[in-house]
């Protein structure tokens, strides 16, 4: 622009020479997620620098304000000054700036405003800045709503203008709330609670940007929803022990911008409680133990309000947890001993107790027979026979045991048989008989000889012991192969098979005898003698 040399000429120029001003340039509109930073760049453009004067600044304000640079030291800390600047030709002809400022240093100079008000709180932050490009994140907040930033350079002589101008447009995800018969509830909300049978009403809205829809989910699974809408209502018209859980209402929207961040949903969860009874789950009701052993037994107690839990004779009660209301339950360890030693089991009654009732569980420590341990390896140099070892408690209480035999295909190992055979801590004969038994280390060592078993075979193997108190659980099978069978190994005189069968001479005498008595009363009736007999 020209300068006219009249005194309202002068005057003009001094005022431009102060202040500076911008001309128009309507903002581009710029959709930023809350709460996020949104970097901005403002880049120095020489062939727009007509004079050469190398001026460049970044405002953040009013969309409708002009950016001014500031050509005096007190202009930087007034509400619209510069967060970063270049000082070039025109502000190092300002005294204050050039000795402040510039500290009388050569233009252009980059300069960061530590005044200005954005950047000591924290709201923006300085990427980098050189003479030639400034660029800077905002943070996102309600205050920088509607807000510019805007990248200006001296073009003409004296004249500020924006380069770039951005108008933040702050989008927000959705939110959305509750009512529950009439009451709001909010994210901390304790669990709201209702009586059998009484009628419940929850509202969900949704509130943010257009195009809303809302959903309400229990225990995450969709029970209601309405699309295009912001406004839901579910009836439980009359609720029962099943119509408590976690509910949630969610609000979403398909806006492009929320939705390709993932952010173009919001929600609220909140507990229903419907009043009941105390309920036990335990993994276990009866336990092997030995006579003065303590056991640690976890129980879960669900019921609303939170019962209290008592147990006779006396127990140990250690609460494991507190009350967890989105599951509506307690879990316990309780300690217990077993002190019976005529019986060898000791009952303990355990109490829950609420407003709404009272539940018992019974929980027995018992003699209950032991899981043996097999000890014997897999490996038998006999073709129909092999000596199973294991082992258990000294003192454990056993009437019998319960081995299982799975006779497997000697060609494609496929189950052909399977049976258990039953047989007493004494037995001496038989499909199984105990060869003998030893005690070490408080364990009772027991050897087995199983016979009866096929040649060059497999057979799948397991043992469980017995008592009046139930059978213990089955040991994890072994696989044992058996031998083929050879003249040698059949007639060697260790075979198990010969040693387990003392009588089989004299069986065969007799069941000789016996053919040879048949034959006999054969003649007789073929030749007509019998009856003279």
């Amino acid at each position: 622009m020209m300068l006219r040399q009249t005194s309202s000429g002068l005057l003009l120029a001094v005022g431009l020479l102060m202040f500076g001003w911008t001309c128009a340039l309507e903002p581009t509109s710029v959709d930023v997620l809350e709460n996020d930073w949104y970097e901005f760049e403002c880049v120095y453009n020489a062939q727009e620098d007509k004079n050469k004067v190398h001026e460049l600044t970044v405002h953040i304000q009013d969309c409708y304000s002009s950016a001014r640079i500031a050509l005096s030291r007190e202009h930087f800390s007034s509400a619209t000054a510069a967060v970063a600047v270049v000082f070039g030709k025109t502000s190092s002809q300002q005294a204050d700036i050039k000795s402040e400022l510039m500290k009388n240093q050569n233009w252009p100079m980059y300069y960061t405003n530590s005044e200005n008000a954005y950047l000591k709180e924290g709201l923006v932050k300085i990427v980098s800045g050189d003479v030639n490009k400034i660029s800077i994140k905002v943070n996102v907040t309600n205050r920088m709503d509607r807000r510019c930033i805007s990248c200006n350079q001296i073009k003409s002589y004296l004249d500020l203008e924006p380069t770039k101008k951005e108008a933040l447009k702050i989008r927000r995800p959705p939110t959305a709330s509750a009512t529950v018969n009439g009451a709001a509830l909010q994210p901390t909300s304790p669990a709201t609670a209702f009586q059998l049978n009484q009628t419940v009403t929850i509202i969900c809205t949704a509130s943010g940007p257009a195009q809303l829809s809302v959903t309400l989910l229990k225990d995450n699974r969709e029970i209601a929803s309405k699309p295009a809408s912001n406004s839901l209502t579910h009836v439980i018209a009359k609720a029962g022990r099943d119509s408590a859980g976690v509910y949630k209402c969610q609000a979403e929207t398909d806006l492009p911008f929320l939705v390709q961040r993932s952010r173009s949903s919001g929600s609220l969860e909140f507990v229903l409680a419907v009043n009941f009874a105390p309920t036990f789950e335990v993994s276990e009701i009866v336990r092997y133990t030995q006579v003065g052993n303590k056991e640690n037994i976890r129980i879960r107690v669900q019921s609303y309000p939170a019962a209290r839990l008592e147990c006779s004779p006396t127990g140990d009660v250690l609460i494991r947890e507190s009350y967890n209301d989105r599951e509506f339950s307690n879990e316990y360890d309780l300690t217990l001993t077993n002190l019976d030693s005529v019986k060898k089991e000791s009952k303990f009654r355990c109490t829950a107790t609420n407003e709404v009732g009272q539940r018992q569980l019974d929980i027995l420590l018992t003699a209950k027979a032991p899981t043996p341990e097999i000890l014997s390896s897999v490996n038998t140099k006999w073709s129909n026979s092999y000596r199973l070892e294991w082992q258990h408690d000294q003192n454990a209480s056993i009437d019998h045991y319960l081995v299982e035999i799975v006779y497997r295909n000697r060609d494609d190992n496929s189950e052909v048989n399977r049976t258990e055979i039953k047989f007493s801590p004494t037995q001496q004969k038989g499909s199984i008989a105990l060869v003998d038994g030893d005690t070490r280390n408080g364990k009772l060592i027991h050897s087995g000889q199983l016979v009866n078993l096929t040649p060059d075979s497999n057979h799948d193997i397991r043992l469980r012991s017995c008592n009046e108190h139930g059978c213990s659980e089955y040991t994890p099978t072994i696989s044992v192969r058996t031998q083929a069978q050879t003249a040698e190994n059949y007639n060697d005189p260790k075979n198990p098979m010969k040693s387990q069968n003392p009588n089989r001479a004299s069986a065969l005498s007799s069941d000789a005898a016996n053919l040879v008595g048949m034959i006999f009363t054969w003649l007789l009736l073929t030749v007509g003698l019998y009856p003279m007999l």
